[in-house]
């Protein structure tokens, strides 16, 4: 109760990694010291002032008001960013940038500021630069935390100029320069201390500003950092209207007096190196050597490279390289006066106190640059003022006052209760108009629900209750104002109700009970046998047209069932499906095995006279013949046709005269033909007993017996002549009445080889020559190579000699031709190799070698080839086999030893592919990083050594210090044991790895 309310804060409530919902107000008694840190808004001018904040917040507007609070990013999170490569909202920065400007990129007003955010407590702390327009946060923490205050963070001013404001953020703490994608940030000395930096000299040092720019805690979001490079009239025309650039710059003509170029950045060296020594100097600069040296020079790899300069802005009279008259170092570094004009300076120089760094064009961004800044638009609300709201609100009913644009000026009224009746008037109030009878108003309540027709007269916010409601046509009845009409009435069925138009006069008969509402009027039919009736409309009638009192005299039909008429008529039944529609009765054909139906019709009707019960089936069915009856509609036109095997003929309306085919393939007589291979012929269907058997060509004449086969005669050897005279035999055929009988027989001087077998039936006979044939054949056999032998007294019966193949050589015997004799080179017994030529098996196997022989048809092709795990094969002579020992499948190397031995040190084998057949010659190679010690052994393990002075580097960093690297162990298994001394004229401080000299 002894608590005062000195402070109204507001805090969004939201979880972790979710979009900040609607602020809360929340009203907090603050302790003395809390009242010193967070005391900000005086309470009365506070309550108004968060009520409009959260008003707009909640509605989603960037609109604001002097004195008002407005928050700018409310919606972001960080959790929402597109992070790629290595970055987080969980890593950590150091500063985050906001920017104010008036629409159009001018300077913010008089009395424009950032507020503070509840979150930024004592971590970060923020400070306004009225002269540049800049809100700098700054204390390391994280991304994510960063976010959280800037979705808090409002923005406040006094100005009251109404003009918009474009606000920016970076997350870092340079200012992003939206012309070349580029962020700067101008550092004095004091802050640079505050963070980590490499170097201890950093007031005197371009060196060490360099080093503050690239070092990995400056990064802004994966770019990396360099003194500023300016290389445009308009880069620097950005930089003079945001921060002061007064300090070291990125230029430098170190190594090439004169030659003034950017060393760092996108403008420095191509593939940027990284000192041993110094990689954060490195990360963005060209090597220009050892940059503490007091000579003028350069000492690195990249001292004439760079880019030079496009754009300059010298001081009158620079650059002058004043201290190479005067001292041993020269003038070879760039720095903007407070003029913003260029000089170069020493590498050291005590008056400068600050520098200005850049990020951009170096590093790979991890996060799209649409997030790594953005700009928000704010445009003036005049409503939020309180005066324009004044003026909306001194009318009953009240209006809203809206402000479309956010440009001063031009705020309206507009109607809260109505609408608008005209276009609402700018900085005036709006005439509304209040149509009672619209639909959730009065008027159309107590009207139009009901069925009345509504007008009100005075549609104005002013003027109400004066609506009227009359009775819907065609009802009548009092007017009701303010109120219902009524009651209203009328007889539907009468004068010109519809009831009348649609009943009476079309026939039928209309009622209305109820007049009070229309379209409930009953029509009902009452013409005779019609029955139906229909509520508001004119009835259907029903009327069945197979039923005997059944009338239809406006259709023309006299008294009488229209369907029961038609169908009696005709002697058929009447159907009436639907009884909704005229003439679709249907008439069914009633007779005995009569089928046919018709709608609105009599039906034609159909009979089968082959049917039981038909004519067709008395003369046709019951005798045995086929009945047909096409058109059934007519009697006397069925077909009968005779049926049975061979049995033809048909008659029209009767019994059939049938005819007999006896050679029909279903008769006895036509099988027995056929089974002499003769013909059946009938001369006459009508006759009976006249068919016969005919004989086929070649043939002779038929020789008739009634009813039998043919007595026919056929010289078989007319066909078959050619199958014994290819042979040189004769054919004959000793039965000519009888078939298969032709037999060939041999011709002198063949004779038969089986005497018991004289001729060859119905093929040709075996007969051979005499013995002694071969004298006159032989020269078919000896004139091959090798000579073949006629096989004398071998003769087949075609009387051709056999030649055979000599020894060694085999084959199949030719017939009357000489043999494919084959040989393989390669067996031992080989008749015709002399002692010169030798033969495959002896000389292959004298060298230890196979003996292959590809193809046996071909004299002299045989090769030696080596045994494994030899390679090479030679034509005719031994081979030259070559082997690599290094294969540890080596069967024959076991003893002497092979690039087993290798394997078993972890070393590797190497056998000189130039001789491989010699034995012993291979040798052991170290593994890196091992290396040989001493000279190589053929046949043995090799003698490794670590020499950490190569395999580690260790050379390259002591040389690179001006050292010398020693490793006194070497044994493979002594590792980190190398250390750098110092060279001759120098004191060692300390040793290490690298060796701290003097």
């Amino acid at each position: 109760s002894k608590a005062t309310v000195s402070v109204l804060n507001w805090y969004p409530t939201r979880v972790p990694g979710t979009v900040p919902p609607r602020p809360l107000v929340c009203i907090h008694t603050l302790s003395p010291e809390q009242k010193k840190t967070r005391a900000r808004l005086n309470m009365r001018r506070a309550v108004p002032a968060l009520a409009a904040l959260l008003a707009a917040s909640a509605a989603g507007e960037r609109a604001y008001a002097p004195m008002v609070p407005t928050l700018v990013w409310p919606g972001l999170a960080c959790d929402d960013l597109p992070f790629t490569g290595g970055c987080n909202c969980d890593m950590q920065k150091r500063a985050l940038m906001i920017t104010v400007a008036t629409a159009g990129g001018g300077t913010c007003a008089p009395g424009d500021r950032m507020g503070e955010s509840p979150f930024m407590g004592g971590q970060v702390v923020g400070t306004w630069d009225a002269t540049y327009c800049n809100y700098l946060l700054e204390g390391t923490t994280s991304l994510r935390h960063y976010v959280e205050i800037l979705t808090t963070l409002p923005f406040v001013t006094t100005a009251t100029d109404m003009q918009p404001r474009e606000i920016t953020f970076t997350l870092g703490g340079g200012i992003y320069n939206k012309h070349n994608g580029h962020f700067y940030e101008h550092v004095g000395i004091d802050k640079a201390r505050e963070y980590p930096n490499p170097g201890s000299d950093l007031q005197e040092s371009w060196r060490a500003a360099q080093q503050w720019c690239a070092h990995p805690d400056q990064d802004i979001l994966g770019l990396v950092g360099y003194l500023a490079t300016i290389t445009t009239a308009g880069e620097k025309a950005f930089l003079d209207a945001h921060m002061n650039s007064i300090g070291w710059l990125g230029g430098a003509d170190v190594g090439d007096e004169g030659s003034w170029r950017w060393i760092v950045g996108p403008e420095g060296c191509a593939g940027y190196l990284t000192a041993p020594t110094d990689p954060v100097l490195r990360r963005s600069m060209c090597d220009v050597g050892d940059l503490a040296a007091r000579e003028p020079g350069c000492t690195g790899t990249q001292c004439t490279e760079g880019t030079p300069f496009g754009y300059t802005n010298w001081e009158p009279g620079e650059p002058n390289a004043a201290y190479m008259t005067r001292e041993s170092e020269g003038e070879d570094f760039l720095h903007s006066y407070r003029n913003t004009n260029w000089n170069d300076f020493r590498l050291t120089n005590g008056r400068i106190e600050a520098f200005t760094c850049e990020w951009g064009g170096v590093g790979t961004p991890c996060l799209p640059m649409a997030n790594v800044t953005q700009t928000e638009t704010l445009v003036v609300d005049e409503c939020a003022s309180g005066a324009a709201s004044g003026v909306c609100n001194a009318t009953a009913p009240p209006q809203t006052c809206r402000d479309p644009s956010g440009h001063a000026g031009d705020w309206m009224c507009m109607c809260t209760v109505g609408t608008q009746k005209f276009d609402t008037g700018v900085r005036s109030l709006a005439v509304c108009q209040y149509d009672e009878c619209e639909p959730g108003r009065r008027g159309h309540d107590l009207c139009v629900q009901i069925g009345q027709d509504c007008t009100d007269a005075s549609p104005t916010a002013e003027a109400q209750h004066d609506f009227e409601c009359k009775c819907a046509a065609p009802l009548s009845g009092a007017v009701g104002t303010d109120g219902p009409a009524g009651p209203c009435t009328q007889d539907e069925c009468r004068g010109d109700g519809v009831g009348k138009a649609l009943c009476v006069d079309v026939g039928q008969q209309c009622q209305d009970e109820n007049q009070t509402h229309a379209g409930n009027f009953v029509c009902t039919c009452t013409r005779l046998g019609e029955y139906g009736n229909a509520t508001g409309a004119a009835a259907v009638c029903a009327l069945d047209e197979c039923a005997a009192a059944a009338v239809s005299g406006s259709r023309g039909l006299p008294p009488g069932a229209r369907g029961a008429r038609t169908c009696g008529a005709a002697g058929q039944t009447c159907s009436d499906a639907d009884h909704t529609v005229d003439g679709d009765f249907v008439c069914t054909c009633a007779g005995a095995g009569e089928t046919g139906t018709a709608t609105g019709a009599a039906a034609v009707c159909e009979r089968d006279e082959c049917a039981a019960g038909g004519l067709g089936k008395t003369l046709c069915v019951d005798d045995g013949h086929m009945c047909v009856d096409a058109n059934r509609t007519h009697s006397g036109n069925f077909v009968c046709t005779c049926t049975g095997a061979g049995r033809t003929g048909t008659a029209t309306g009767g019994a059939p005269v049938c005819a007999l085919d006896e050679c029909d393939a279903g008769l006895a007589l036509n099988a027995t033909c056929e089974m002499a291979k003769q013909t059946c012929v009938e001369p006459d269907v009508a006759e009976a007993d006249d068919a016969y058997c005919q004989c086929p060509p070649p043939m002779g004449a038929q020789k008739r017996v009634g009813g039998a086969v043919a007595a026919c005669e056929w010289d078989e050897c007319a066909d078959h002549a050619a199958t014994c005279t290819n042979a040189q035999q004769v054919c004959e055929d000793a039965d000519k009445g009888a078939m298969g009988t032709w037999v060939c027989k041999c011709v002198h001087p063949q004779e038969p080889v089986d005497p018991a077998q004289l001729v060859g039936e119905q093929t040709v006979a075996g007969c051979a020559f005499k013995e002694g044939d071969c004298k006159k054949y032989g020269y078919v056999c000896s004139g091959t190579s090798p000579a073949q032998i006629c096989g004398a007294g071998e003769v087949e019966w075609d009387g051709r000699v056999l030649c055979k193949c000599p020894a060694p050589y085999s084959a199949p015997p030719g017939k009357h031709e000489h043999a494919s004799c084959t040989l393989d080179e390669c067996a031992v017994v080989c008749p015709w190799c002399d002692k010169t030529e030798g033969h495959g098996a002896g000389t292959c196997a004298s060298a230890q070698q196979a003996c292959r022989d590809a193809d046996h048809t071909v004299d002299r092709d045989w090769r030696c080839v080596c045994a494994d795990p030899y390679d090479g094969d030679s034509l005719m002579s031994t081979a030259k086999c070559v082997v690599d020992e290094c294969n540890v499948e080596c069967p024959h190397c076991a003893d002497s030893g092979n690039g087993n031995a290798c394997v078993a040190a972890d070393q590797t084998c190497q056998d000189p592919a130039g001789d491989r057949t010699a034995r012993g010659n291979w040798y052991c190679e170290c593994k890196a990083p091992l290396s040989l010690k001493g000279a190589r052994q053929a046949a043995a393990a090799a003698d490794c050594e670590l020499n950490e002075c190569r395999s580690a580097g260790g050379d390259a960093v002591c040389v690179a210090g001006g050292q010398t690297c020693a490793d006194e162990d070497t044994a493979p298994d002594a590792v980190g044991d190398w250390a750098c001394t110092c060279a001759d004229g120098f004191r060692t401080v300390a040793t290490a790895q690298a060796a701290v000299c003097e």
